[in-house]
Order: structure tokens, then C-alpha cells, then sequence
């Protein structure tokens, strides 16, 4: 067991609540497991509740790390996973869950019956879900993703109050992260602290600025460690250039020796779009002589599992992994070498946080040859985002890293210590000096957290929470946007894929306004085709929906905030077609608006 992990085990289980920062590939997960044994032995908690952001984390975490060692365990997530055991009740001793899910529950408005809930048409069985929250131990891993650092579309006043509550409520509660500014942590240890002090392990064996601040939190109880062994494993050479985008060619071919070699080479796009469109370039320049494959968040179900199966054999052969931010969180890669886009310095540690990652083939290697980062500057011309990231907090992030590459500094990109008399400087100093993601501090996100904090202590239901919302206008229950699930029609049946509505919306009224093909199937009086299953006759029906339409779509402001609240109103047929026996769950996606192994990218040329 790691030596930080060990300590970080030992307050927890004294406190009841921690917090553990330790570099990427450090075990972090693992540690789950002995949480929850301990817990139990102690008669603390019935189970542990494994709460990461993205879906891709569930099913990588429910079937690599927690299946099969001694728990009876089960995920919550949209989708199932082949022989898994879903639990949307949290009702196994182990459970390994999407963020979205277990605010909804925690809320009083059970994932399972969200649309009931939302439709006023019955409160849900929420005293069952909450029983299990606050009888187990909470673990919120990867929560830089989550607690403003990256998805800054989620909810921070529902998160924070949400973990003040659990720990208030008496509820185990753990927070995990390796790329975390220490104005995030101090909002974060304000909620777990209480009236005393959150134990904080810190695991480093070199000081930098974020140690500093840590040092004089009053609301933190920090804990240094030093992991000599881990960090004598994983002191390897990193180096880092910042090039521009027309120097990617040059890039490519010095990517290229490694991969001649049996290495891997990761490539990371901000967006869906530019991720295909260097696929494309590569496919076409290297003609077949290299393993390629392209992994995203609009790939379907069946193209995402093939992507994953093939990712495991470029790891072993060697190749060039093209991807998205998706990749970011929990995927161990045996690349050396990355080339992605400027993006805010959490993200490009987390990106980097793929390479030599210890216990990979290539991990010897990397001690041997070290690390290559390239970072490509966006091109000019940008105003508020660069891509889909603050562009503040791009540029700040490049002109930090731009500072310490210029006076000969090598960036690590995995130890969080700095060692100025090797040369050598953690990542977290540019983290620190870089723009900190922003703080709930408006007077209506405060009366928010604290009205929302006396909800979850009370035994009201969800109808005082959307009284809250509706009252302080909140936008939707938790995120800025909802996921529509679309049929991609095949030979023999559908595949699935999930996108962003809005995004859609968007892209469905460009396309129109063009005067091109739409990329939903629509009815000749303009209704959207949605696809359900007919149980009693056993086969595919397709019917009229009753709330997206062409004529909706040419409307000023749709598709509007209605799906956020009741979602399941995406799928809902005209009430002249609707049947009992048919279960509709997908809108009919053109099968010209998606290409197999490629995915969902809409072109509006």
C-alpha cells in the first residue's frame, strides 16, 4: 500500500472525513475498497458510495477495480453494462456511480423515478436512496472535474451544499484529486470542516506554493508525506514545448520515431470536431503504416467498446491514440508522448497524466527516456473561449508555463514538488498562479447553497427543492444542459449514442437555416421521428413526437429550459400515437449524420 494512501486511511477512519492529493496514477481509486472494509469492521457504515463525473469512469471502475474483490457491488449510470449489476437505490454494499445520479438522489428525487418526480405525478420512493447515502461512506473521486476546475456547466452551490450537509448528517465523507487550485480545496474544507478542522494528506516530498497556502488554512488539518519510493519510481524527465498549429506536421514525425519504436503517441483535441479532422489528416498521411484510432464522447455504444477494445491493442503493439478531454480521467495509457491542445493547466496535467504511468511496458523506458509534451498554442482571433475552455485561463496557463520553460525550468507533469536545485518545477505552481476557477460568492449562489443545506437536513420532499429553484430561478435541477439519447440505424438493428441537446438544437437549426439536410428523421408535418420497442408484439415502432418538431426548431429560443426539468419529455409521443406497451427512449438519427468508427459530427457545408 502506498505510504500516503496508508496515512490518508488512518485519519479517515479516525474522522470520519479527509481529504487525499496525491499525483496522478497513485492509487487513489484503490483505496476505496479498504475504506470500506475498515468502515464496516467499525460499524461505522453499511456500504461505500464511489461517486466519480463521467459515465466512461463508472464502467471502467465498476468492471477493472471493483467487481469481483469481496463486495457485493453494483454502478448507477445511464446504459448497462454487459453482466453488470445496476443499482439506481444504492441498495449494494459497493456502488460506483455518475455525479448526476447521486445528487439526484441525495435531492430526494430518485434517479430511477426522476421523471415521476419531476412531473409532479408521484413523489418517489426518495427515503430509499437517501437511507442508503446516509447509512454508507461517500468517496468523491476525480473532484477537480466536478467542484469547478473543468465543468464549470455543474452546479456549485448544490455540490457544496451537499457535502456540508453529509458531514453535518454524521455521513463519511472523502475527497480525492491530483489537480485541485487550493482556492477550490479551501471551499471545499470550509464544507467538510464543521466547527473543527478537515485532516488533509498531502503527498509530496518537495515543497511548492499550493504546500504554502495549505499551511496557513485554518480550516485544513494538513498531513505532508513523503513517498520517497513513489517518488523515486516516477522522477522521470519531462519535456515540454509550446509550438504553434502550423508546426504539427514537425510534431507528428517526431512522434513518429517513438512510435517506430513500439511506442504509443497520445494526441488530445479540445473539441469532437478538430479531434476527427486530425484523424483524418493522419489516416491520410501515414496510409495505413500505423495502428490509429480515434476515441470520443460521440462515438456510439457498440464504436466506443470497439474503441476501447483497439485501445488496448495499440497499448500493446504501439500507434497513435487520437482523443478528446475524455481520456482525461482514470484511462492508463503506455504512451510517452503527447501533442494536445492549450487548455487550462488542470486539463494538461490530467492529459499528461496518461503518460508513463508506473506498471505499463513502456514505464522502464520513460525512466530511461523521459516524457515529451507539446502544447499548440490556439490560433488567433479568439475572444471569451478558447474551444470550450475560458480563454483567461487558457492564455494564463500558457503565459505560466511559457514563464518557467523560458528560464530553462523543466515542468513535471505527475510529482506536485518542486526541486529548484534540479531544475524542476511542479505543475501546481502554474496551477496557483494560473486564473482559479470561479467561486460561488454572489449573494443569490449563497442563499442558494444555504437554503439548500436546510433542505437536505429536513424530511420535506423534492417539491420544496423546486420551490427553492423556482424561487431563486435557478436554471435546472443540476447541470446547464441534459443528454439526449439518438438511434443510429443499422443492417440489423440501432446503436446508441448520447450528445448534448442543446448542442444538437443548435446544430439541427444551422443545418436548416442553410437550407441542408437536418440530421433527425422527421415526419412529413415536421415532428421528429422517436424510436420505442413494442414488448407485446416484439418489435421496433416508430412514432410522432410530441414536443420536437421542424416548425419548433425554426421557433426563437428553443429548444428552451422545459428538458432540463423533465427529461423524459425528449422522448414523449403525440398523444393520439402514444401506446401503453411501447416504451420509447431515442430519437431517430439519419443514418448519413453518422459514419461507423467515427462517430456523430455534423457538418453544416
Amino acid at each position: 500500500m502506498r505510504k500516503g494512501i496508508s496515512v490518508f486511511l488512518q485519519l479517515f477512519q479516525e474522522h470520519g472525513k479527509a481529504i487525499l492529493i496525491a499525483p496522478t496514477g497513485y492509487g487513489k481509486t484503490l483505496a476505496s475498497l479498504e475504506i470500506l472494509r475498515r468502515m464496516v469492521e467499525k460499524g461505522v457504515s453499511a456500504g461505500l458510495i464511489h461517486t466519480v463525473p463521467l459515465k466512461s469512469l463508472v464502467e471502467k471502475i465498476y468492471l477493472e477495480k471493483f467487481e469481483g474483490k469481496g463486495f457485493k457491488t453494483g454502478y448507477q449510470s445511464q446504459g448497462r453494462l454487459p453482466g453488470g449489476a445496476k443499482s439506481p437505490f444504492f441498495l449494494r454494499e459497493l456502488v460506483v456511480t455518475t455525479l448526476d445520479s447521486f445528487v439526484m438522489n441525495l435531492y430526494k428525487a430518485p434517479v430511477a423515478e426522476f421523471n415521476k418526480v419531476m412531473g409532479d405525478v408521484s413523489p418517489g420512493h426518495y427515503y430509499v436512496p437517501l437511507t442508503s447515502i446516509l447509512t454508507s461512506t461517500v468517496v468523491f473521486d476525480e473532484a477537480h472535474m466536478y467542484l469547478g476546475d473543468v465543468d464549470e456547466s455543474l452546479s456549485l452551490p448544490m455540490i457544496h451544499a451537499a457535502i456540508n450537509a453529509l458531514v453535518r448528517l454524521k455521513t463519511p465523507v472523502a475527497v480525492e484529486t491530483a489537480t485541485m487550485n487550493t482556492n477550490v480545496v479551501g471551499e471545499v474544507a470550509g464544507k467538510m470542516a464543521g466547527e473543527s478542522r478537515v485532516p488533509l494528506v498531502y503527498v509530496s516530498c518537495a515543497g511548492n506554493r499550493q504546500l504554502e497556502k495549505l499551511r496557513s488554512n485554518p480550516r485544513v488539518e494538513l498531513h505532508e508525506v513523503c513517498d520517497e519510493e513513489y517518488e523515486k519510481a516516477n522522477s522521470i524527465e519531462w519535456v515540454t514545448r509550446i509550438v504553434g498549429a502550423d508546426e504539427m506536421g514537425r510534431v507528428v514525425d517526431e512522434a513518429l520515431k517513438t512510435v517506430d519504436e513500439g511506442g504509443v503517441a497520445l494526441v488530445v483535441r479540445n473539441t469532437v470536431e478538430k479531434a476527427v479532422e486530425t484523424f483524418y489528416e493522419l489516416e491520410r498521411r501515414l496510409g495505413g503504416r500505423y495502428e490509429l484510432l480515434l476515441i470520443h464522447g460521440r462515438l456510439s455504444t457498440n464504436d466506443r467498446e470497439r474503441a476501447v477494445k483497439r485501445m488496448n491493442d495499440v497499448m500493446s503493439e504501439g500507434g497513435i491514440i487520437v482523443s478528446t478531454q475524455v481520456i482525461e480521467a482514470g484511462v492508463e495509457t503506455n504512451a510517452s508522448i503527447l501533442i494536445t491542445d492549450a487548455a487550462p493547466v488542470e486539463n494538461l496535467a490530467q492529459r499528461a497524466g496518461r503518460l508513463c504511468r508506473e506498471g505499463s511496458r513502456i514505464f522502464e523506458k520513460c525512466r530511461e527516456n523521459g516524457a515529451q509534451v507539446y502544447v499548440i498554442k490556439p490560433k488567433s482571433g479568439f475572444k471569451d473561449r478558447v474551444d470550450v475552455y475560458s480563454a483567461e485561463r487558457v492564455v494564463k496557463t500558457l503565459e505560466g508555463l511559457k514563464q518557467f520553460l523560458e528560464a530553462g525550468k523543466a515542468v513535471d507533469w505527475r510529482l506536485l514538488g518542486t526541486d529548484g536545485e534540479k531544475g524542476r518545477v511542479s505543475f501546481t505552481e502554474i496551477l496557483e498562479s494560473a486564473v482559479p476557477p470561479p467561486a460561488a460568492t454572489s449573494f443569490k449562489e449563497k442563499t442558494y447553497e444555504e437554503m439548500l443545506k436546510s433542505y437536505l437536513e429536513s424530511d420535506t420532499s423534492f417539491k420544496v427543492f423546486k420551490k427553492i429553484r423556482d424561487l431563486l430561478g435557478e436554471e435546472g435541477f443540476f447541470r446547464k444542459t441534459v443528454q439526449v439519447r439518438l438511434a443510429v440505424p443499422l443492417n440489423s438493428g440501432y446503436d446508441y449514442v448520447d450528445v448534448d441537446f442543446e448542442w444538437l438544437m443548435r446544430k439541427e437549426k444551422e443545418l436548416v437555416k442553410n437550407n441542408l439536410e437536418p440530421c433527425l428523421e422527421y415526419y412529413p408535418d415536421g415532428r421528429a421521428k422517436v424510436l420505442g420497442f413494442d414488448y407485446v408484439d416484439g418489435k421496433w415502432v416508430e412514432k410522432p413526437s410530441e414536443m420536437i418538431s421542424l416548425r419548433r426548431l425554426s421557433g426563437e429560443g428553443f429548444p428552451g429550459k422545459h428538458f432540463l426539468n423533465y427529461p423524459g419529455d425528449l422522448y414523449k409521443v403525440a398523444r393520439e400515437d402514444s401506446k401503453k406497451v411501447v416504451r420509447y427512449f431515442a430519437l431517430l438519427l439519419r443514418k448519413e449524420c453518422y459514419e461507423p468508427g467515427i462517430g456523430l459530427v455534423i457538418k453544416h457545408e
